[in-house]
């Protein structure tokens, strides 16, 4: 039973997997580290669920009982095809972690000083714009590392700028910055 289960979970590692259903015709599965395959002309979601293999795009859902034959082939039984057995042909590294954008620093932040307002929107998915209020904004992407605010601006070289918060501020220092640089929260936290 015990190497049953782990010759299930050897099966649904992500890798390229190709070989055939009962009826001859060529299979070749991509399982990606993201959680994605391509099948059918469709990108689906898979994922490993009990002695099964599920795909999911949208609403349509399939299931495959996934097996590991006495070769250490993985045998797929369900619809369309009825039966496949495929071999590994080769590993996916592992999915890079998402990259960390604390909510706490998600929002619209002003800086007021007497030239004027910068603007500076950090959004979930790592965009980001940053400008003096009233004109249209550089565009930018953005990720925390180790307590630092790493932006890229207009697809430059990205900049560390310590950060945290102080109550509803956010205060950034470092970078080209000549010292700690307050932010207060228009929108967002």
């Amino acid at each position: 039973m015990i190497g049953w289960l782990l010759g299930l979970a050897a099966a649904l590692l992500p890798g390229q997997y190709t070989g055939q259903t009962a009826t001859g015709q060529a299979l070749a599965l991509h399982l990606r580290a993201d959680g994605t395959v391509d099948h059918a002309g469709t990108t689906w979601r898979w994922a490993a669920e009990g002695d099964g293999l599920v795909l999911t795009a949208g609403a349509e859902r399939r299931r495959w009982a996934v097996a590991v034959d006495a070769a250490g082939q993985v045998v797929l039984t369900g619809p369309p095809f009825g039966r496949a057995t495929l071999r590994l042909m080769a590993l996916d590294a592992p999915a890079a972690p998402p990259p960390e954008r604390p909510a706490g620093w998600q929002g619209t932040w002003a800086h007021r000083a007497s030239g004027g307002t910068l603007l500076l929107t950090l959004t979930a998915d790592g965009r980001a714009a940053l400008g003096p209020a009233g004109e249209p904004p550089a565009r930018a992407t953005w990720r925390a590392a180790d307590g630092a605010l790493v932006l890229a601006v207009d697809g430059g070289p990205p900049v560390r700028y310590m950060a945290r918060r102080d109550g509803a501020d956010l205060v950034l220092r470092g970078g080209e910055l000549p010292g700690a640089v307050v932010f207060e929260p228009v929108s967002g936290p």
